[in-house]
């Protein structure tokens, strides 16, 4: 993992156990979708931080708890800041095509 809590914490205020799903959910799509994209691994760390952030904040108590709203009209990345940031960090824009294209695939378990 590139990331950890603390990097995390630091952008979105969190006492739940969902921060570790969050942030393996962030290192499991870095990894398989933008390790190989000639990215350094501080530029990936990041990626993989906001990525986490972005997903704890598609939970509804943790976006009450920090004051936040999910943009309006807005789908998978594109609705938090810390999604848009992340696809702004991606130079090779695998996640904005993954997101314009639906790539992202979420299943309740």
């Amino acid at each position: 993992m590139r990331t950890n809590e603390q990097r995390v914490l630091d952008l979105v205020y969190t006492d739940s156990p969902k921060i570790g799903v969050c942030m393996r959910s962030a290192n499991l799509l870095v990894d398989e979708k933008l390790s190989e994209k000639g990215m350094s691994d501080d530029l990936l760390a990041e990626i993989e931080t906001f990525l986490a952030a972005h997903f704890l904040l598609q939970n509804p108590e943790i976006r009450k708890k920090n004051g936040y709203e999910l943009e309006k009209y807005k789908e998978g990345l594109k609705n938090t800041n810390y999604g848009q940031q992340a696809m702004m960090m991606d130079k090779s824009n695998t996640l904005k095509f993954l997101n314009k294209n639906n790539g992202f695939e979420f299943k309740v378990i």
